[in-house]
C-alpha cells in the first residue's frame, strides 16, 4: 500500500512525538516558563501540507514566525503568533503554473497544557487569502522546545501547518 506524503510526514510527526515524551519524562527542573504571569517569546519554522480544496493550487508551504507564550496559571496560557508563510504554486496544466503565494498571519488564542503535551485553539486573519482563519492544534512542550502541529480552517481551504518553535 503507498503512503501520500500527509501520511508520511504525520507519521514522523506522531513518532518524534513519542520519542521525545518519552525522554522527557524525567525532567523535573522548573524554568521561568513554569512560573505564572510570565512573557515568553520565541522563533519557529513550520511547514504546512495542504488539504482539502486546497491541494488543486498549492504543493506545501514554508514560513517563519514570532511566538508570543503569556502563562496566566499552570496550565493557561494566552498565546500570539505573528509569521510569513510562502505556498508554492502547483503547476495546474503543461501551460499554466499557479503562482506563489505570500501570506502574512497574525492570530491569538488560548492554550491548555496538560504535562508536556498542550491543546490550542487560534484565530486570526490571513493576509494572502484576505480572511480569518481557525487553528485547533496540539503539540509537546520540553524545555525551551515546542514542537506542534494545526489544523488551518480558512473559508473553504484547509491545511495543517507542523511547527518546531524555540522560546528564548
Amino acid at each position: 500500500m503507498k503512503r501520500s506524503s500527509i501520511q508520511k510526514i504525520t507519521l514522523f510527526f506522531i513518532t518524534f512525538i513519542s520519542l521525545i515524551s518519552l525522554q522527557s519524562n524525567a525532567q523535573s527542573k522548573a524554568s521561568k516558563r513554569d512560573k505564572d504571569f510570565t512573557l515568553t517569546a520565541g522563533n519557529s519554522i513550520r511547514y504546512s501540507a495542504p488539504l482539502k480544496g486546497f491541494e488543486t493550487d498549492f504543493n506545501y508551504g514554508v514560513g517563519v514566525y514570532l511566538d508570543m507564550d503569556y502563562k496566566l496559571t499552570k496550565g493557561l496560557s494566552l498565546r500570539g503568533d505573528f509569521g510569513w508563510n510562502v505556498f508554492k504554486g502547483k503547476r495546474v496544466s503543461d501551460y499554466t503554473i499557479t503562482p506563489d503565494m505570500n501570506d502574512w498571519e497574525f492570530s491569538g488564542g488560548l492554550k491548555y497544557k496538560l504535562s508536556i503535551l498542550y491543546v490550542e485553539a487560534l484565530a486570526g486573519y490571513r493576509t494572502g487569502f484576505e480572511s480569518v482563519t481557525y487553528a485547533p492544534g496540539a503539540g509537546i512542550e520540553v524545555g525551551n522546545f515546542n514542537i506542534g502541529a494545526n489544523y488551518n480552517i480558512i473559508d473553504k481551504d484547509r491545511f495543517v501547518s507542523y511547527k518546531l518553535t524555540f522560546f528564548w
